[in-house]
């Protein structure tokens, strides 16, 4: 491991809300996933995708306490939806992020039909391999903020992507409302 890599770990290890985000998404997330379901959706309807990266975008907001990410969280890993080049399917995952440099984006791990894979897991069957392969170049969208972010084209995101992020975003802003007393919030 590089100086750089035991840093970036020592980083990552010292921050309570990506921790308190990591296992959340461990415990209460992934752990419930229907991995062959998820592939499923993940080709057709959707709605079960949505409802999974639903959950993983609500537990970003528990442990962050926001879905808006400024220059001085810190490293974030943020659910998001890819989007394989020259293809209608869709992965979910989470994306790895600088805010401190623009956004940049620093690794992914996808939810596929194995479970979780990355670029950088190791002894991969042939299948696994494969199925990266598939998604070596891609887009992505994550459901939190990160006004800083000069790398995400949401001009040019798919309406079906920009529909389930909403989703997302509509379940936060139903669970804001209900803290707030159930009231509508009324702006003059």
């Amino acid at each position: 491991m590089t100086d750089e890599e035991k840093a970036m770990a020592e980083e990552f290890e010292t921050d309570p809300q990506l921790d308190t985000f990591a296992d959340s998404l461990d415990r209460d997330v992934f752990s419930n996933v229907d991995w062959a379901k998820l592939e499923d959706s993940c080709k057709g309807d959707r709605e079960y995708a949505c409802s999974v990266l639903q959950k993983m975008h609500l537990a970003f907001v528990a442990a962050y306490g926001s879905s808006v990410i400024g220059d001085d969280t810190g490293w974030v890993i943020a659910p998001a939806v890819i989007q394989p080049e020259n293809s209608d399917r869709i992965y979910l995952g989470v994306t790895e992020h600088d805010p401190a440099l623009s956004g940049e984006r620093c690794g992914t791990v996808f939810l596929t039909r194995y479970g979780l894979l990355s670029f950088s897991s190791s002894n991969l069957s042939s299948e696994k391999r494969e199925c990266l392969q598939e998604i070596s170049s891609y887009d992505y969208y994550y459901t939190v903020i990160m006004p800083g972010d000069i790398h995400m084209d949401w001009e040019n995101c798919p309406l079906h992507i920009r529909k389930m992020i909403d989703y997302c975003c509509a379940a936060e802003a139903e669970l804001s409302q209900e803290a707030d007393g159930g009231e509508e919030m009324e702006f003059d």
